[in-house]
């Protein structure tokens, strides 16, 4: 059985029917390279929803007209993740808008309310795809009480207490992970750590979106683990209250690869990943290197792998910096710029006592017990 995996799905600006009628011509490349593969798994960054009413208080929104379902149908997507920062951008309104509009296509999905997609395929193959955010992307639709639909947020013990039920049940997993910093192409040691560590539980795919860049495919035992598969179809973000970008598409955003898993008898036997560029008319299948590139990061020894990472980290804020003099401070400056900062600060928090601090003693116990 062969599964191709695409990264972030962005249905808007020139990859939203409505704002371009040729939009779905943009997809023929890529839809050709997928054709082969039995089935087809994505990350919808985009609620589909229109005329919808924003939540919160984050700096940027995104959502994608309804009619952008036919583009998932087009390239034949037969689930997504909806584990992200942006499915909730609308609320529940904007949610549920989308996974209606799924249902009604037959397309499956995962990542909220705790669902977890499990597939009985034809051919045999029984797996299982689960999708967790984590709390270090700010998202909204975090709800720890479990009293109204939400992300499932990435929390240590109980995704490992979902990774080994599924284990036991006879389906081979595939996490798909919604995490990092943006623009860098080196993932975290938190990711990095998590990774590898679920490998020493059992082989797996590790599916993961949010830096909207390539990060690097390892093999560990014989798991296979996708850092970031950059942008599927994402274009820049607009301030409403300056109109001018508030994030605009690099060249490093736009190479992106797809990563294709042959699974035989409840194992990986081959991967493969095809890379292509988000050009101003098309999906362009290319043979760049990058995520070679990237991948061979992946064995920098610690110190070189934290200088690059650091080194890459400060050209983000540089560059991020360099366009926000003090009118553009003012110009963005609201009551919900402090709830903002103060929402960072309790994911963080968040993302420490669910995640950093479980995970970290869970390995630090498992070097213990091996000395």
């Amino acid at each position: 059985m062969k599964i191709a995996f695409i990264g972030d799905i962005a249905f808007f600006g020139r990859f939203c029917i409505h704002q371009n009628p040729k939009a779905l011509e943009s997809f023929q490349e890529v839809k050709k390279a997928m054709d082969g593969c039995d089935y087809v798994v994505g990350n919808l960054e985009t609620p589909l929803v229109e005329n919808g009413v924003k939540l919160g208080s984050k700096s940027a929104y995104i959502s994608g007209h309804p009619d952008n379902i036919k583009i998932l149908e087009y390239l034949g997507i037969n689930a997504v993740n909806l584990s992200n920062n942006h499915i909730f951008d609308f609320g529940e309104e904007g949610y549920k808008s989308t996974t209606n509009i799924l249902d009604k296509s037959g397309i499956d999905w995962f990542g909220c309310e705790d669902k977890i997609h499990y597939l009985n395929h034809p051919s045999g193959e029984n797996i299982a795809f689960h999708g967790y955010c984590s709390l270090n992307t700010n998202p909204i639709g975090y709800d720890e009480s479990g009293s109204k639909p939400s992300i499932n947020h990435l929390s240590f013990h109980d995704v490992i207490n979902n990774f080994s039920k599924i284990k036991d049940a006879g389906y081979f997993n595939v996490m798909s992970i919604h995490s990092g910093f943006e623009h860098i192409n080196i993932p975290s040691r938190d990711d990095i750590d998590f990774a590898r560590y679920l490998s020493t539980i059992d082989d797996y795919f590790y599916f993961g979106h949010h830096p909207h860049v390539l990060q690097g495919i390892e093999k560990i035992n014989n798991s296979i683990i996708a850092y970031s598969l950059g942008n599927f179809c994402f274009d820049d973000i607009y301030d409403e209250r300056t109109e001018n970008p508030l994030v605009k598409q690099s060249v490093n955003n736009k190479e992106s690869a797809i990563c294709i898993l042959d699974i035989q008898g409840g194992e990986i036997v081959e991967h493969k990943t095809i890379d292509f560029f988000i050009g101003d008319n098309e999906l362009k299948v290319v043979d760049s290197g990058k995520m070679s590139e990237y991948s061979n990061m992946l064995s920098f020894d610690m110190n070189c792998y934290s200088e690059e990472r650091t080194r890459q980290i400060e050209g983000v804020i540089k560059k991020r910096n360099s366009s926000r003099d003090f009118k553009w401070f003012i110009s963005r400056f609201r009551l919900s710029t402090f709830f903002r900062i103060l929402e960072s600060y309790l994911n963080k928090n968040r993302y420490s006592r669910l995640f950093y601090k479980p995970l970290m003693k869970t390995i630090h116990n498992e070097q213990k017990r091996k000395h």
